[in-house]
């Protein structure tokens, strides 16, 4: 796996993404990371996962400028693909926690829902669903995993206003658990982890998959219009493709 690192404990299992220059969400990347999760799901040994990531940036959303340049067929495969990603990380039957290391917009902030618990880096980043802004159509399972997380209302203020938050302004959104110092990050998401994999393991299993049972049918349920119809018939249209590739422009300008 090119794009994800495994590192692998006594009880739990750290991911760390590993995409430079910021992580950014692109087919190497899903493909890698649900090949991780899919492992690690079925795994005797591994009781839980911690998903952090390499570098300055937790994950800077979808790689627009590489998706820019998709064809039809290729944006089609992307979105299966990213939303079996989804699908198989909102139903991982362990704890999986993020340990947010800096800026998560968008597709970060995704991967961050994905988790049972949410912990961010102190620090001049931001985190949160800025699609709507930059010209993206929210695709329905996005929407159902902010819903779950925040509610109808914070899930809509977010939405509608793309709103990106800094730490302690997420922590008090809701949209994190806990933040720390930098230094600290890993060691907090590890004594969380701890905590719980030192819990009886089937109950506690047992509670998440009750939990998150409405949230895991109702993804399952989507049928590709359902989910991304919208997504793709936006990504194509000619007034937010222009839009788009004056984003583009300016990120591959830097």
């Amino acid at each position: 796996m090119s794009t994800v690192t495994m590192h692998v404990g006594d009880t739990y299992t750290v991911l760390e993404l590993n995409r430079p220059k910021a992580n950014a969400i692109n087919l190497d990347l899903v493909h890698d990371l649900h090949q991780a999760i899919t492992k690690l799901a079925t795994s005797d040994s591994v009781k839980g996962v911690i998903l952090t990531a390499k570098g300055s940036i937790f994950c800077a959303g979808l790689d627009v400028v590489e998706l820019y340049d998709y064809s039809e067929s290729e944006m089609d495969t992307f979105w299966v693909d990213f939303t079996r990603l989804l699908r198989d990380l909102i139903a991982f039957p362990k704890p999986l926690i993020a340990a947010i290391n800096g800026h998560s917009p968008a597709g970060g902030c995704v991967f961050s829902l994905c988790c049972d618990h949410r912990i961010m880096a102190h620090g001049d980043h931001t985190i949160g669903l800025n699609e709507v802004p930059v010209s993206i159509v929210v695709p329905e399972v996005i929407v159902e995993l902010a819903r779950f997380t925040l509610g109808d209302r914070k899930a809509s203020q977010m939405l509608y206003n793309g709103l990106l938050l800094h730490p302690e302004q997420a922590r008090e959104f809701g949209l994190v658990d806990e933040t720390c110092p930098g230094n600290e990050l890993m060691i907090w998401a590890e004594t969380k982890m701890k905590k719980w994999v030192d819990m009886p393991e089937d109950p506690w299993r047992a509670a998440k998959k009750s939990i998150r049972k409405p949230l895991v049918n109702r993804v399952a349920a989507m049928n590709q219009e359902e989910n991304v119809g919208g997504t793709l018939r936006a990504w194509w249209d000619g007034d937010n493709r222009a839009k788009v590739g004056k984003l583009v422009e300016k990120l591959r300008a830097r």
